[in-house]
């Protein structure tokens, strides 16, 4: 049976076009992020210098202030709040009413019954409990529509600490390690203004605390303090762009976004990973894929249950992942953090933690943050906490490449210049995009694999018909000296 070309051109065309679809689109989540361009931005570690960041943020505050947070017992925002208030300016106050644990749900019904009083002598302060199907986890502050605050701590002492020299360990035995910022964007503020009115206002998802019913909770006890050496201070910088994540509307999305656009370095900070949790798997799948095409992921994570370092690391090691237990050699932190850098150039800063129900039932609150500046001082955190988690540094030479991308990508990781040529190891890879130095062949561009392909495809089919011209003509000889 005689096979046309063209259809021998489909047969071998297909699987070709399958293949590098398969490699270039299927591993990528279509989404088109919406990045707003904010005033200005104040990036802050928490404890280091989380309290000053309120502080400062509160003291513009004219017209309102709205908090949405999972826990909060922190005496010293209490009185920020307080003095705000008599200022004149409106609190709305929203905190989940039934929290993981009695204990916690306890500790949260002491201060709403502090807050309420604050109400009953007159102030502008209006507290309500939400009753939503899933957690309210965010921890979320809008002021005057055109400020947000958004972090990835609780409002409580060893987070947010008046004095982050001596911590009040109210209840916990550690401080606790997380991101926040303070962003000025009209419009991201009404984004989440928006959202708390949903739950705030609707008497079918909150309801005004009231101390007969709800009780009254009891004070959190005290370990002592903590002499705590802060070394993060504030980032001040302009006009970033900015965009929200909000579970359970988008951030599993937003994460595989960031996740699959990664070309050299990812760095994860996060207080637990439940893998066999379905979304969750999605991610760990993406950071594999990412791992597979050259970049370098690290990890830290906490080694408390559930989801700690132990039932883990093994699993991401096998996949080529880096990670490491949180603070292994310093006991005063534990990682609350739940961060992400991808690049030095994409950052998200929020509460949303690696399980089913932060990213897909939960009200979490998050922002991606697409700048230089602000990634290179979130990275710094993560470095200075990596060194206090492994016994290997995260940057040797302090070129600003950690040292396990310099060996996985043929650079020296005890040189700042691996090639001397005067441009620093950093700024070969992000700057010049020389990925592995002079040693290795540079990646071949999407377009001329797509060239490559499309060369193939026409050779073989320029083939294909030579041998079935040629064929069908040595046939025709044939017959013809047969019936000669």
């Amino acid at each position: 049976m005689r096979i046309s070309p063209y259809v021998l051109m489909i047969i071998v065309l297909s699987p070709i076009c399958m293949v590098y679809w398969q490699n270039t689109h299927l591993t990528r989540v279509s989404l088109d992020v919406n990045f707003e361009i904010s005033s200005w931005l104040v990036a802050y570690a928490i404890p280091d210098s989380s309290f000053s960041s309120l502080v400062d943020a509160f003291s513009n505050a004219k017209n309102f202030v709205e908090i949405a947070v999972y826990e909060f017992w922190s005496n010293d925002i209490l009185e920020l709040i307080n003095s705000t208030a008599r200022r004149g300016v409106k609190v709305r106050i929203l905190l989940e009413g039934n929290v993981y644990g009695v204990e916690g749900d306890e500790w949260n019904r002491y201060m709403l019954n502090k807050l309420y009083q604050l109400n009953q002598s007159g102030l502008p302060v209006w507290v309500r409990l939400e009753d939503i199907s899933g957690y309210l986890h965010m921890k979320v502050i809008i002021i005057d529509n055109s400020t947000v605050i958004i972090g990835s701590d609780n409002y409580v002492p060893t987070a947010y600490p008046e004095d982050p020299r001596k911590i009040e360990l109210i209840p916990y035995s550690t401080a606790s390690r997380g991101w926040g910022v303070v962003v000025n964007c009209d419009e991201i503020a009404s984004y989440y203004h928006n959202i708390f009115s949903s739950i705030f206002f609707d008497a079918d998802k909150s309801h005004d605390y009231d101390p007969d019913i709800d009780g009254t909770g009891s004070e959190p006890p005290s370990s002592g303090v903590l002499n705590y050496n802060p070394k993060i201070g504030r980032l001040n910088i302009s006009n970033v762009p900015v965009a929200p994540v909000v579970s359970p509307n988008n951030s599993l999305d937003m994460i595989l976004w960031m996740i699959n656009r990664a070309n050299y370095t990812i760095f994860i900070e996060q207080m637990y990973i439940l893998s066999d949790n379905e979304p969750v798997a999605e991610i760990l799948d993406a950071l594999y894929r990412a791992v597979d095409r050259g970049v370098t992921v690290q990890v830290i994570v906490e080694d408390n249950s559930p989801g700690n370092y132990y039932e883990i690391y093994k699993d991401l090691e096998a996949h080529g992942v880096h990670v490491v237990r949180a603070f292994s050699k310093n006991s005063a932190l534990f990682m609350h953090n739940k961060g992400l850098i991808v690049d030095d150039l994409l950052v998200l800063v929020g509460s949303i933690n690696w399980s089913g129900s932060a990213l897909t039932q939960n009200r979490e609150a998050g922002l991606l943050i697409r700048s230089r500046e602000a990634a290179l001082y979130f990275r710094e955190i993560f470095a200075w906490d990596w060194n206090q988690s492994s016994e290997d540094l995260f940057d040797s030479d302090g070129d600003g490449l950690s040292d396990i991308y310099e060996r996985e990508h043929d650079y020296n990781p005890n040189n700042p210049d691996t090639d001397g040529d005067g441009i620093g190891d950093w700024e070969e890879v992000f700057i010049y995009e020389n990925k592995y130095g002079g040693y290795k062949l540079e990646e071949i561009p999407e377009i001329l694999l797509i060239l490559l392909v499309i060369a193939v495809v026409v050779m073989l089919v320029v083939v294909v018909v030579v041998i079935t011209k040629y064929s069908s003509k040595g046939k025709v000889l044939r017959r013809t000296i047969r019936r000669n």
